[in-house]
Formats: structure tokens, C-alpha cells, sequence
């Protein structure tokens, strides 16, 4: 009888076997030593400190970790390690934590922030106390660009070792040093991309550079949730990562920074010293030196494992706007690290196979290498801090520029949100003191702000104003100018003295830099109560759109007023464009449009007028110029990331998210915002069926010629100058000189006719950046473009060759076409750029909310 039972038993062995015996998938896989500075330090490891592999499951590099992986690791580590101490600074737009880890020995982990505090000071231009005790601050920066990931997984083995090395090197180090890792700078991105790779990568590694696994779709994980691109928003300050980023920064001051990144999958390895002549001005040669000496320990490390890598070319330190640069303006050594990119497990490249797990090795051992950078060069590095800062300060005495006196030009909002970026950069603003004229224009005490050139980051403030038109050298890794008071639309106007000018502080940053509160939002409200009327409010403050969306959201009724109104007994002249929100005939009571108006103009900083009669000084509220303004439908094609990030974040409304390629239904949008080329025939189709029954298209930069295809526009672009083709030019120079005939990013200026309705709001000259060679011809009815560059000068500011600069004179910025019974309004550029452009923004929205009067209907 047990026979049966004992075969049974035998057979499910026998197939147990068998299973356990078959082929299982092995990854190509190192393990944790190899990714350790086994020649740098002499150490042991605590057994008692959890590897890697032991709490994710995985070695380092096998997979993708995802940020909360590696969140939830260092916060276990936290909990197990007197070591280690973590710090959140914000929030992503997705609710992800943005943290700092500082990593030191445990007797100043419990001093940590005295030590904050002391090392700050060498930022202070009047600090002069002894420096030999202060301990020298090492920052590494992983993945800004999410789909760069062999910099947040670097930070896993990074981590783990300094909670778990032992040893008296290791004590030395970590006595001397606070080492700050910020183990993802784009949190949103890093997901998305991990997302990706870890779905569609194949178990047996393909290497295929075809393969999904390396082709993640659109918007992918370079950028963050609104898709920007956070290494392009460091002096901008827009994002809420960047703000994070920027707040540790200042906190610390520390005195290296690696920014570590990612390239083309066929270079080698990239590390600082940059281009020797892509410098900008400010950095002396004394922090170039430095920087080649950190550089040093990192080459060493770099040595040991045979890995290549190349400096000193094709990477420039000159963008501000970008992380491995920002910190220079400051007196830290910012070093850039570019890693051939596997973009998955493992890529077939021109120099072989490119493994992940080598990838991540490369990045640590650079952050290895400038800690043991920062130990060793700890007393020099912190008296260059000292002495850059006092020199800037001193530097800024002397210049003959002693401030700058701005207001928002009619937008207290837009200048609120300037000195709230300058809050961010750790810069001091003030409210004016009294009204003071200066250019031709009077600065209210009331909503005016002076921002003194004497400062502890004057080299910064400086370049945050700067109008440079010479260029040594003309090639540029980003933008070639960045004027902040520019890209927000401000008054300002350079001051020879700031004497009875400063008032009270507005921004909070206190001289120690320390921060406050700061001054509060704009008020806004409804001046003269409630009204049985009507409600008028001018287009010139910045989130006007965000009211008047919020009112049609409810159904309230809002009219255009096309050529202004004023009351009579009234003080207040509303310019072309305002709006009129009347009482009568609505579909919602006076009480209700009353205190939603109220809501919205208060959230907002815009102020109401309540008028009790349609009798106006001018043009009558009944007057059949003044419109009822369509309620917008806005769908987005291309690449959406900044008008969505305007239209929902700022102005909370609801644009959808088209795909170019896809078969949606237009018929529920009134408005199409088109930022790149459609090449789809079907949805070219339909598009320009959709636009002849009404609709309004808005195009930027290059997609004007999928217009042209549609055959809704004929807009002709001029022949700029190029690289003539019968000068001989070197082969390896070809590519720089071809870039000189580029226009890299340059603020131009733009003159409009003010009446029309793209132009209401406005009563003086709008900045663009202009960042590529679509100059559109003036078209043959030259009424329908409102707007241009200036006919004498328009370079305001960046680099522009002289034939260039002729071909841009009087050029339209945007063309106005009917088609049908709708209209395509086409800009030269990104007149949002960045998100920062504050200055195009209002030309933008009313091209959705008026778009479909500039016609003439």
C-alpha cells in the first residue's frame, strides 16, 4: 500500500529536480565590491549595516532602482547609522520628497547644524574669522536628467559605504568633511524612466540598440512632470525641484559640487576641466587651477579601473543656468560628469558592449574621488571660498552700478515672483523707500523694489542683470544670455546710488543668510463693493487669465472691452483688452458673481473697479466693440511641457494632452497650441478642417510648417547668412565654425501695435529670447502682423552676428492668418521660454482667449 505513495513521492522529487535544474537568467552582475574604493581608503565593512543587494533584493545595477527604493533605503540607513542624517527641501510636482543626506562622523552629526552655521559664514564678505577648523562641505548631485540613471543608482553603493566603512582613514575623512548627497535631483523623471526600462528589458540581457527597452516614449525621463528640464532652470528658479535644489545650496555653501550626468553611448567618459576658452568671465584662474586639482583624485580613481575618459573639450563652463556652472558664480569647484549612457542594462556601442553596472561604477568612483578631493584640499578650498566672496564684494563696491530699482510693469505680480527668485539664490531685495524717477518712468514706493549691487553673490546679481553683447567666443552649450529682469517684462533701471532709496527688507534673506518670511503676494480685490452693474478690470496683470477662466468656469459672462473704459467721477483709465464682467442677464445671481469675482481677483493680486452705470467717459459698456469672450477648449500637440505647466499649474486651467499621431476628435476644443511639426497626414487633415470651421491655432518656432502643409498659411522664412561653402575650413574645426552662423538664445526686442488683441495688456516693447534661425518675411498684408522686432536694434542682449541682426529688423515675431472661419496665429519663437519668459506669457494667453478676435471679428 505505500508503494504508490513512495513512487508519487519519487516522481515530484524527480520533477522538483528538474525545475531547479533548468536554465534560470543571469544578468551580467558584479558584486558590491565592485563599486567600493578598494585602493583609496583601508577599511572594513559592518555586517551589521544592510547591503544593497540585501534590501532591495538585487546587486547594484542589475535593475533600475526606482527613487522610492532608494528613499526608503537611505532612510534605513538612517535609522541604523549615527552617521547619516536626512533633510527634505520640498516636494516634486508628483508629492516626491526632494532630499539632502548629510553624511559625517557621529560627533558632528550631533553639531550638525552649528557646523551648517559656521561654514556658511565663509559666504559672508565680512567674515574674517579663523578658517582652520572649519571642515570642508562635498556635494554630489545625481540625475537631474531622470534618464540618466547611472547617477541615482550610484548613490546606493555611495551611501551603503559610508555607513558601513570602518576604519581610521575612514574616521580622518569623516571628521574633516560633511559630505551632502542628494540622491536624485529630479525625483518624477527618475520613476518614469525606471518605470520603463524595468518593463520592457529582457531577462537574458538584449543589446540591441533597437529594443524598446533603450527607445522609452515620449515625454521620457530627462525631464520632470511638467516636462522641463531641470538643468536648465538653476538661475531660473521656476520648478519646485529647482527651488529645493537651490534652498540646499545656500544652506550649505558647499565648496565642491558634482553634477553628475549622462551623454551619446559612443563617447568615453567626460570630467572637468572644461573647454580652457568656454569659460565665463567671472571664474579667475585661480578656481580653474582648482578645479584641475580636484579633478585629480577623481582621474585617479578613474586610472585604477582602466576606465577612459576625456576633459578639457566640447563641455564649456559658461552656462549659469546649469548646475555644474551655478556653484562657480559662488567660489565652489562645480564639477560636470558626462557618462556614456547604456540607456538599459546593457547597449551594443562603437566601443563595445556598454554595461549599466559599469556606467554606475564610473560615477561613483568620481563621487569617491571628490570627497577624498574635499578632505585633502580641505584649508584651500575654504580660503578660496573666503577670499572669492570677498573679492566680489569688494569688486561690487567699485563698479559703478551701485543697484537696481524695478517694478512688474503693470504687473505687481510678475515683480513679486522676481524677488522671490532672488530669495532663492540666497540675493537680498528691499521695498523702495520713496517714488523715484529715473529713464523716463516714476517707481512707486507702493509696488516698486531696489535690490543693492553690494552683496555676498554680486557676481551672480550681476550676471542676473547683465546686457552682454561681446563675446570672446561664440559657441555656447545652452542659451547665450540670461537677463532675468528682461524675461520677466520688468522696469528696471540701473542706479549710480541707492542712497534714501532702501526700504524696508522684502524678500527675508537676512545678511547672515538665514531667511524669513517674505512680503506678502500682491493684494488684489474689488475696489468699490459690490455693484448691481458691472465689473471692470484691466489685462495687464500677470494671472488675469486665471480670473477669467475661474469666472467662466462658474458660467459668469466676461466681455473684452477692445478699446478700453473709464467711469465717469472715476480715476481709473482701463486700457485696450480689459475685461467687463456685467451683473445683468446672467445665469448666476449678483451675490454669487460678486463673491466669486472677489474670490478670484483676491488669489490672483488683480484689482476690480464696481461701476453702477454703462455710461462710460469714452466708449459705453454696451459700446458694440466690447466682445463676449469665448470660453476656451484647449487641446496641446507636441512637445506640451510649458504652456501646460502655464495653463494648469498657474492659471489652473485644463488643457488636454494630444498625441500628433493619434485619431483624437477635435471638435470639443475651441483652441489648438501647436509646438512642434505634425507630420501625419490624417491628423494634418483634420486639423485644418477643424481651424476652416472656427477654430484657432497657435503655432511656435518650427511648427508654422505644418501650417504651410495644411495649406492654411503661407508664411516664407528668410535665408539667414550661413557658413559660406567656398571657405576651406578645417575638418575638426568645421563643426564649432559652422555654430557661429546659429543664433544660440538671444534677447531681442520686439515693438507691437498695443490696440490689436495678441497686444493688449502691453504699453511698451516686449523681450523674447529668440533661440534658433526661423525669421518669418513680412507677409504681403502687413496688417496681420501685430508685433515685430525692433526696425533700428533689436539685440538687447547675447550674441548675434551683424548680417543676422539685419535680417531680424522689423521681421514679424507673429503672423495672424484666416483660414475660413478661424484663425492660425504664428510665432517666430518660444515666447514662454522656459516658463520664465513672464514677459510673452500675456502675448500668449490672449492669443487662446482672443485669438479668435484678431481678424476683425
Amino acid at each position: 500500500m505505500k508503494r504508490p505513495l513512495i513512487l508519487l513521492v519519487a516522481v515530484l522529487a524527480l520533477i522538483g529536480n528538474v525545475a531547479n535544474a533548468q536554465p534560470t537568467p543571469r544578468p551580467f552582475s558584479e558584486d558590491l565590491s565592485y563599486f567600493l574604493p578598494s585602493n583609496q581608503w583601508n577599511f572594513t565593512l559592518d555586517k551589521n549595516i544592510p547591503t544593497p543587494k540585501q534590501f532591495l533584493g538585487f546587486e547594484v545595477g542589475q535593475q533600475m532602482v526606482s527613487y522610492e527604493q532608494v528613499v526608503s533605503y537611505i532612510n534605513t540607513l538612517d535609522n541604523l547609522s549615527n552617521r547619516i542624517s536626512v533633510k527634505e527641501y520640498g516636494k516634486t510636482h508628483e508629492n516626491r520628497p526632494m532630499l539632502c543626506v548629510a553624511i559625517t562622523s557621529p560627533s558632528n552629526q550631533a553639531n550638525l547644524e552649528q557646523i551648517r552655521k559656521e561654514h556658511q559664514k565663509l559666504g559672508n564678505p565680512d567674515y574674517n574669522g579663523n578658517i582652520d577648523n572649519q571642515l570642508s562641505v562635498v556635494e554630489i548631485m545625481l540625475s537631474i536628467h531622470g534618464n540618466e540613471a547611472s547617477g541615482v543608482n550610484a548613490g546606493v553603493p555611495f551611501v551603503y559605504f559610508w555607513a558601513a566603512a570602518q576604519g581610521r582613514e575612514i574616521d580622518e575623512v569623516l571628521n574633516n568633511t560633511v559630505i551632502l548627497l542628494v540622491p536624485g535631483q529630479n525625483p518624477d523623471g527618475i520613476n518614469r524612466f525606471a518605470t520603463w526600462v524595468n518593463s520592457h528589458r529582457s531577462l537574458v540581457n538584449n543589446t540591441d540598440p533597437q529594443s524598446m527597452e533603450f527607445r522609452e516614449a515620449s515625454p521620457g525621463g530627462r525631464s520632470n512632470h511638467y516636462w522641463h528640464d531641470l538643468n536648465r532652470d538653476w538661475v531660473n528658479a521656476i520648478q519646485p525641484e529647482t527651488k529645493a535644489l537651490l534652498d540646499i545650496y545656500q544652506a550649505w555653501m558647499p565648496n565642491i559640487v558634482n553634477d553628475h550626468h549622462e551623454q551619446g553611448k559612443d563617447s568615453y567618459f567626460f570630467l572637468e576641466p572644461a573647454d580652457p576658452v568656454a569659460y565665463y568671465p567671472f571664474i579667475p584662474q585661480e578656481q580653474k587651477d582648482l578645479t584641475n586639482e580636484v579633478s585629480k583624485y577623481e582621474v585617479k580613481l578613474l586610472d585604477n579601473i582602466g576606465s577612459l575618459y576625456f576633459s578639457r573639450d566640447s563641455y564649456d563652463s559658461y552656462s549659469l543656468g546649469t548646475g555644474d556652472v551655478y556653484p562657480d558664480a559662488l567660489g565652489s569647484i562645480a564639477m560636470l560628469f558626462e557618462q556614456p549612457s547604456s540607456r538599459g542594462m546593457q547597449q551594443e556601442s562603437t566601443n563595445g558592449v556598454l554595461n549599466f553596472q559599469f556606467t554606475v561604477r564610473n560615477q561613483v568612483m568620481c563621487a569617491f574621488g571628490a570627497v577624498e578631493a574635499g578632505y585633502r584640499m580641505k584649508d584651500t578650498l575654504n580660503d578660496f571660498m573666503r577670499r572669492f566672496v570677498k573679492n566680489s564684494y569688494a569688486n561690487a563696491k567699485k563698479q559703478s552700478v551701485k543697484g537696481w530699482v524695478l517694478d512688474g510693469n503693470g504687473s505687481d505680480a510678475v515683480s513679486w515672483h522676481f524677488i522671490e527668485m532672488l530669495r532663492h539664490h540666497g540675493l537680498q531685495a528691499y521695498k523702495l523707500a520713496k517714488n523715484y524717477s529715473q529713464d523716463g518712468h516714476t517707481y512707486k514706493a507702493e509696488n516698486s523694489y531696489i535690490v543693492p549691487a553690494e552683496q555676498k553673490h554680486s557676481v551672480l546679481l550681476n550676471s542676473l542683470f547683465e546686457t552682454n553683447k561681446d563675446f570672446v567666443d561664440s559657441l555656447f552649450y545652452d542659451i547665450s544670455t540670461w537677463n532675468l529682469a528682461e524675461a520677466y517684462g520688468l522696469k528696471y533701471s540701473n542706479l549710480k546710488s541707492t542712497a534714501g532709496l532702501i526700504g524696508e527688507l522684502a524678500n527675508g534673506v537676512q545678511s547672515d543668510g538665514s531667511v524669513t518670511e517674505m512680503t506678502a503676494f500682491p493684494k488684489g480685490g474689488i475696489i468699490g463693493g459690490k455693484s448691481s452693474m458691472a465689473y471692470i478690470f484691466d489685462n495687464r496683470e500677470y494671472y488675469v487669465p486665471y480670473v477669467v477662466n475661474g469666472l467662466q468656469q462658474k458660467g459668469i459672462r466676461v466681455m473684452a472691452a477692445r478699446l478700453g473704459a473709464k467711469a465717469e467721477g472715476s480715476s481709473i483709465q482701463h486700457g485696450a483688452g480689459s475685461l467687463i464682467v456685467p451683473v445683468a442677464n446672467q445665469d448666476v445671481s449678483a451675490d454669487s458673481i460678486y463673491n466669486t469675482l472677489l474670490k478670484l481677483t483676491t488669489e490672483a493680486g488683480v484689482l476690480a473697479e464696481s461701476v453702477s452705470s454703462s455710461r462710460m467717459t469714452d466708449y459705453d459698456l454696451g459700446h458694440y466693440t466690447n466682445k463676449v469672450l469665448r470660453k476656451p477648449e484647449v487641446a496641446i500637440l507636441g512637445n506640451a511641457g510649458v504652456p501646460w505647466y502655464i495653463l494648469n499649474y498657474r492659471m489652473q486651467m485644463t488643457p488636454t494632452l494630444l498625441d500628433a499621431n493619434g485619431s483624437a476628435d477635435l471638435s470639443r476644443y475651441n483652441v489648438l497650441i501647436m509646438t512642434s511639426a505634425v507630420s501625419n497626414k490624417a491628423m494634418q487633415d483634420k486639423i485644418a478642417e477643424w481651424v476652416r470651421a472656427g477654430g484657432t491655432l497657435i503655432t511656435t518656432g518650427g511648427a508654422y510648417r505644418s501650417a504651410n502643409d495644411m495649406k492654411l498659411t503661407d508664411i516664407k522664412v528668410k535665408d539667414l547668412e550661413r557658413a559660406p561653402s567656398d571657405k576651406y575650413v578645417n575638418f575638426a574645426d568645421r563643426a564649432d565654425y559652422n555654430s557661429t552662423f546659429s543664433i544660440p538664445g538671444t534677447d531681442l526686442l520686439v515693438q507691437m501695435d498695443y490696440s490689436h488683441p495678441l497686444c493688449w495688456g502691453y504699453d511698451s516693447p516686449m523681450p523674447v529670447i529668440k533661440q534658433s534661425t526661423v525669421v518669418f518675411e513680412m507677409p504681403k498684408d502687413v496688417n496681420s502682423a501685430p508685433a515685430w522686432y525692433d526696425k533700428n536694434d533689436p539685440l538687447l542682449s547675447g550674441y548675434l552676428r551683424p548680417a543676422h541682426k539685419a535680417s531680424l529688423k522689423g521681421a514679424p515675431e507673429v503672423i495672424c492668418t484666416r483660414a475660413g472661419s478661424g484663425v492660425v496665429i504664428s510665432f517666430a519663437d518660444d515666447i514662454n521660454f522656459r516658463s520664465t519668459w513672464f514677459a510673452g506669457t500675456r502675448m500668449f494667453m490672449n492669443a487662446i482667449f482672443f485669438g479668435n478676435l484678431t481678424t476683425g471679428r
